[in-house]
């Protein structure tokens, strides 16, 4: 795996998890997917891999939810003026989630970021950020938190994400939180 996150999608599908599954495949599945979760680019094959037929490579990666650590300048847009940050950021939970979360604020848990949607899947421009089935949304005050040196990024399918301080936003920069009964969604 590059630093970007990318793989050569030649050594991805000759690995045993994917080896029953197609160039076209997979092709069909990042361009199908209604949240856009993949990106796939092509690009100049190195020298050494270049052949008369085969003058590029495709490579493949998530565009969030990394699990390692990965280099967020060449994942992400890092959004350094409050002004860029949308109106919404907005962060999904369950129920069982949210008195641990009232307490010790929002955790990346396994992962390397905080999500946050621009919104709701389905409002102009949201496609992904959060599940669907969320019971409890916490928007936050993401320009207070900016303010107070927490960093956001914009991946390339619109998600925000935030490293939090020491992998946490806690719940002073929670603006306001409401139930799904409450947003009529």
């Amino acid at each position: 795996m590059r630093p970007d996150g990318f793989v050569a999608v030649y050594e991805l599908l000759n690995s045993p998890s994917f080896r029953n599954v197609s160039f076209d495949l997979l092709q069909d599945i990042v361009n199908n997917d209604a949240k856009q979760r993949y990106l796939l680019i092509q690009e100049p094959a190195a020298p050494e891999t270049q052949s008369k037929t085969t003058a590029t490579q495709w490579f493949i990666r998530a565009n969030q939810g990394h699990s390692i650590a990965l280099d967020n300048q060449a994942l992400y847009t890092r959004i350094t003026d409050p002004a860029d940050l949308p109106e919404v950021v907005v962060h999904g939970t369950y129920e069982k989630c949210w008195p641990a979360i009232e307490r010790q604020g929002l955790k990346k848990m396994s992962r390397t970021h905080i999500h946050f949607a621009p919104g709701f899947v389905g409002q102009r421009g949201v496609i992904s950020g959060m599940r669907a089935n969320c019971e409890v949304f916490i928007f936050i005050d993401a320009k207070r938190a900016m303010q107070d040196g927490i960093q956001f990024y914009r991946s390339h399918n619109q998600v925000i994400l935030s490293d939090g301080i020491d992998g946490v936003i806690l719940p002073k920069y929670f603006k306001e939180v409401k139930r799904r009964s409450e947003l009529n969604l």
